[in-house]
Parts: structure tokens; sequence; C-alpha cells
């Protein structure tokens, strides 16, 4: 698991240089402003030297467990982990390329994320262990809740979706006294 963990890095670092060079090339750059908190322009498509070091990562997991003889656990979580990564790496590219609307980005990431959880990768149980043992001592609780199918999508869409549009929203925020946002 470490070697396809170090395959995903080295072939994301190594794409990103030669995926910022197009980028700039095709003028594919977000260029310096108020909320901005770079100097020149940077580029908005480094996310697919990322995506392909995740899809050959995976791949080679995949392909090493076929080849080894060993059970991949569930193929329909990995169909589901493969299918929610290259919809998630198309809206962001697209809102990148497009500036799509933010309530059809948010609307995409629902369905998406809807289609994780139907095909397995999903919150079914909350585990409170450690509350238990704080707060009661592990006597009156039990250390894992299990949660209905409804409650479970609600969760799974929440979370997913969250992580998302936060690692999206830390990329504009506004810092007043940052020597690039001055108001001279």
């Amino acid at each position: 698991s470490y070697f396809i963990f170090f395959i995903a890095i080295l072939t994301s670092l190594s794409l990103l240089p030669q995926v910022n060079k197009l980028s700039l090339a095709l003028n594919f750059a977000d260029e310096p402003g108020q909320r901005k908190q770079h100097f020149k322009p940077i580029v908005r498509t480094g996310g697919i030297g990322i995506f392909f070091g995740f899809l050959l990562s995976s791949s080679l997991y995949f392909l090493i467990s076929y080849f080894l003889n060993q059970q991949v656990e569930n193929l329909f979580i990995l169909n589901a982990m493969f299918f929610g990564g290259l919809s998630f790496f198309l809206i962001g590219l697209f809102d990148d390329l497009f500036s799509l609307s933010p309530f059809l980005r948010l609307f995409l990431q629902v369905i998406v994320a809807s289609i994780i959880w139907l095909g397995g990768l999903r919150t079914e149980a909350l585990d409170i262990e450690v509350l238990n043992k704080l707060i009661f001592w592990g006597e009156y609780l039990p250390n894992t809740i299990f949660i209905s199918n409804s409650l479970s999508l609600i969760l799974t869409i929440i979370w997913i979706v969250g992580i998302i549009n936060s690692i999206n929203w830390i990329d504009g925020i506004y810092y007043p006294n940052y020597p690039n946002n001055s108001k001279n």
C-alpha cells in the first residue's frame, strides 16, 4: 500500500509542471485580484495532474490485487470511488474552465454524492466509543450507533460535498492584512 501511495505522489508531482506549462500557454490561469493570495497568474487546472495520480495508483492497486489473486474487497465500492473521483474531477475542471454557477455545481455534486452512496460508499454507523468512555465511562451507551438509510444518505452527501467545497472555498479566502490585498 505504501508503494501505491508513492506512485500517486510521484505521478502527480511529475505531471504538475507539464500541466502548468500547458495551462499557462492556453491561458487557463487565475489572475491576481483583491480576493486572491497570488501576485502573478496561476493555473486553474492543477487538478489534472492530481487526478491522473489518483487514477494510475488506483488502477495499479486493482491490477496488482487481481494478478496476485487477492480478492478486491468490494468491486461496487471501487466502482463508486472511480465514478465519484472522475465525476468530481470533471465538475471541478468545467468550473475552472467555464465558471459554472454555484447552484449548478452544488446540484451536480449532490447528484454524484447520491450515486456514490448508492454504490456502497456510505456512512452506516457512528462510532461513539471515545465519547462513551469520556462521559459515561462505557457503561450506558453502545459504542456504535447504527443509522437509518435516510440519515445515512443525508450524512454521506453532507460529508462528501462539504469536504469538496471546503477545499474549494479555502482557495478564495480574503486576508485583509495580506500584502497583495492592500487597497493602494
